[in-house]
């Protein structure tokens, strides 16, 4: 017989984890349909409301709570531990992004700077990168508005993370995804400039 569908009072929850710890196929059932709203709205929290990866980090929380039960030693209620397992793989997925974003923007001026031939003398040096400079800002300037506005809140203006999604009113989560789109645009077009010089 399946489980409620919301969390219950301390006594029948207690009830319900024993089943659980005896890994019985109806506890199992109520743990998810329990606690998938609340955990549903936690990651979305953090990663926005289109993000796909949302119900993914739910059903990895299920599943690690499951994994990790008998740890629980019941000093908070069920929901509460559930959702800490929740943050933290909400975090955990909000730093790998941040990485591969990291990663995929390649600091462009260094990339022009290694494609310009080789000069001996710093007044040529400052002239390349005052070049450079002037094809990157130009660049810039034909992205659309979002791209535009994301490179500059992080690239130009160093702006963290976090800070830069908040005033771009964009959930961190997609901020980030589309702060690597925007950089790999970028890329394209400067060298597309490079090729047309």
């Amino acid at each position: 017989m399946p489980g409620p569908s919301k969390p219950l009072d301390p006594e029948l929850e207690s009830a319900w984890l024993e089943r659980l710890r005896r890994q019985d196929p109806a506890a199992q059932q109520w743990f998810a349909e329990a606690h998938r709203d609340s955990l549903y709205r936690t990651a979305v929290y953090f990663l926005g409301w289109q993000d796909g990866d949302a119900e993914d980090l739910v059903q990895e929380t299920l599943v690690q709570g499951l994994v990790k039960l008998p740890g629980f030693e019941g000093r908070s209620k069920l929901g509460t531990w559930l959702n800490q397992i929740c943050v933290h793989l909400c975090y955990g997925r909000l730093r790998q992004r941040q990485r591969m974003a990291v990663g995929a923007g390649v600091d462009l001026l260094e990339t022009l700077r290694a494609q310009a031939p080789a000069t001996e003398t710093d007044v040529l040096e400052q002239m390349l990168d005052t070049e450079r400079l002037a094809l990157l800002r130009r660049a810039i300037g034909q992205l659309g508005s979002p791209c535009r506005d994301i490179i500059e809140k992080r690239d130009l203006q160093g702006l963290p993370y976090v800070v830069a999604a908040r005033e771009l009113k964009l959930p961190i989560g997609t901020f980030t995804s589309r702060l690597m789109r925007c950089r790999e645009r970028l890329r394209q077009m400067v060298q597309g400039l490079l090729d047309g010089a």
